[in-house]
């Protein structure tokens, strides 16, 4: 399979015998662009040519060799071709989804999981790289990562932690990630997916007596209570 590591193509045609020449009116591409060549050797036995394939495509690479090479005594060549599987296209990144929006404290010591849905069947050998933003570190611990048999979802999975921190609008991003061909994925934008909130509230409590001492004179006291959220 022809993929973005591996796009240009290296092509030596041998001959049964001498031919006059070899030009790029000679042969016919499907898929690919000549980037070098065709060049003969001196022996008139074989040519060599460069071909590239077209970038974030499936198509086939057909290369067709035509009937219009000659011998040395004016017979045409018999035709002759080549097909390669071509994958250059590059996965997407469809949808991140958090397992929950909100981490809070009834959360701390459970699960949260983030699943990444590609565009196609990945190589599951290679896990890719989710970076939260802010740091998460202290709420979400990796524990590791799965893919769906299809090979386009992966799941990572994190042990969470109560670490009294209030982070809002937690954006995913997702790198590194390599389809079934080697080919990288397509860079991803970061979205807000989740926040977290296991930060306890704190509470201020006031009173209206003046001098610190409940008498007859202001037996009835008056309390104020000030939450921090």
């Amino acid at each position: 399979v022809v993929s973005d590591a591996d796009s240009v193509v290296n092509y030596t045609l041998t001959f049964s015998e001498a031919v006059q020449a070899v030009t790029a009116a000679d042969l016919t591409i499907l898929g690919g662009t000549l980037t070098s060549g065709p060049t003969l050797a001196a022996d008139g036995l074989s040519a060599t040519f460069q071909v590239t394939a077209a970038d974030g495509s499936t198509a086939d690479l057909s290369v067709t060799v035509n009937n219009t090479i000659l011998d040395m005594n004016g017979n045409t060549l018999v035709p002759a071709s080549s097909t390669l599987t071509v994958d250059t296209l590059n996965p997407t990144v469809l949808d991140v989804t958090a397992s929950d929006l909100m981490i809070s404290d009834a959360d701390a010591t459970g699960s949260f999981t983030i699943a990444v849905t590609f565009s196609e069947a990945m190589d599951t050998a290679v896990n890719p790289a989710l970076v939260f933003a802010p740091d998460v570190s202290g709420s979400l611990t990796f524990t590791g990562g799965s893919w769906d048999m299809s090979g386009t979802v992966y799941t990572a999975a994190y042990s969470v932690t109560d670490a009294g921190v209030t982070l809002t609008d937690i954006t995913v991003d997702v790198t590194g990630a390599l389809d079934a061909s080697g080919n990288t994925q397509e860079d991803y934008t970061a979205a807000v997916e989740f926040s977290i909130d296991t930060e306890n509230p704190l509470v201020i409590i006031a009173e209206d007596n003046a001098d610190g001492v409940v008498s007859d004179a202001d037996s009835v006291v008056n309390y104020t209570l000030t939450f921090s959220e």
